[in-house]
């Protein structure tokens, strides 16, 4: 199973976009029904609600058309490899002369069974619609631009995983849940961890000293890959019960 990179350009639709918008909509504080929403802007009735203002809705409708411009010429691309697990230690995942150093999901390779591997993956939506929201001359505007750009990211952050479980359940194999450096307890500093085992290069992105990734709007993550994985995920024994992050348990 363990071999070279693997780049995935991903189609969008209709559809795709119009969960954007609302994946947006969310991450900006209103109710998910806002865009079907109608009254008028900024109305007691719709800040009571949760809705949002019309102004902000036709602002999003807005970054969502330059969205669809912006991914028009390339498209938003993945690339993953998964590399074998050579052991697992106090507190550590070895792999080819590297490490994730991280006691939680240490746990969860060492509950594996079978032969563990762990997959890289590095998504971006490209650096042409961060150009667009730079170039905006309100802070409003910029912000709702960011919440638009990150849900797309991680929307095709999902559609990825879709495909490697799919290729892993087409081999009877499981898979964790993703994690990413600067999570539970691996540092950010594991993301020279990850863009030194798959070739992000590949798809354009690329790695700061400050361990942020060019174009901004990417995301880099691991996940564990065995023939049963009873545990998915940390959380299981993790008391940081206030962690934004926390799945349910």
């Amino acid at each position: 199973m363990a071999g070279d990179d693997r780049i995935i350009c991903f189609d969008f639709d209709d559809g795709f976009f119009l969960d954007v918008k609302r994946g947006a909509i969310r991450r900006l504080g209103y109710t998910p029904d806002t865009d079907i929403a109608e009254g008028e802007v900024g109305s007691p009735d719709e800040l009571r609600r949760g809705t949002a203002p019309n102004r902000v809705i036709e602002i999003i409708d807005e970054g969502i058309s330059d969205l669809r411009r912006a991914l028009a010429p390339s498209g938003p691309r993945g690339v993953y490899r998964i590399l074998p697990v050579l052991d697992v230690s106090k507190g550590r995942i070895l792999f080819q002369g590297e490490m994730i150093a991280s006691r939680m999901w240490a746990r969860v390779a060492k509950s594996s069974k079978g032969d563990r591997q762990l997959l890289f993956a590095v998504i971006t939506i490209g650096a042409e619609f961060e150009e667009i929201a730079r170039n905006l001359s309100h802070v409003s505007n910029q912000m709702i631009y960011d919440a638009i750009g990150s849900e797309a990211v991680e929307m095709f952050t999902d559609r990825l995983q879709v495909v490697w479980e799919k290729e892993m359940g087409d081999s009877v194999l499981q898979t964790s849940y993703r994690f990413s450096p600067g999570y539970c307890d691996w540092a950010l500093s594991g993301q020279e961890v990850i863009f030194g085992a798959v070739s992000a290069d590949k798809i354009g992105v690329r790695l700061m000293p400050s361990f942020s990734m060019i174009p901004v709007k990417s995301i880099s993550c691991c996940a564990i890959i065995a023939r049963d994985i009873p545990i998915k995920y940390p959380c299981l024994f993790c008391n940081k019960v206030e962690c934004p992050y926390r799945r349910g348990v």
